[in-house]
């Protein structure tokens, strides 16, 4: 998949929850156990999450998981943001 991360190795993470179990926590504690094994079985690049600017819920999720964000950008012609989770900020929140 081609995405605008400019990194030579590029993962992308996203999390998509059922509207009844939405605000009961489970996507934050699920973002932050995938990547916790992502981190300690996989790789140590760091993570991205591209996210539609008009999702609130979800760059609070990822911030709440300890993805920083990076940049404003257009991706298929819609505002969006990045985040980014590298294994030492992934420390700071674990």
């Amino acid at each position: 998949m081609h995405t605008p991360v400019k990194d030579k190795f590029s993962w992308i993470v996203s999390i998509n929850i059922d509207k009844e179990q939405r605000g009961k926590g489970y996507a934050s504690k699920i973002l932050r156990e995938a990547s916790g094994y992502f981190f300690h079985n996989v790789a140590e690049e760091p993570l991205f999450a591209l996210i539609k600017k008009s999702n609130i819920a979800s760059e609070k999720i990822f911030r709440k998981a300890g993805f920083k964000f990076e940049k404003c950008m257009l991706i298929n012609k819609i505002d969006s943001v990045q985040y980014k989770l590298s294994i030492d900020d992934f420390s700071k929140v674990s």
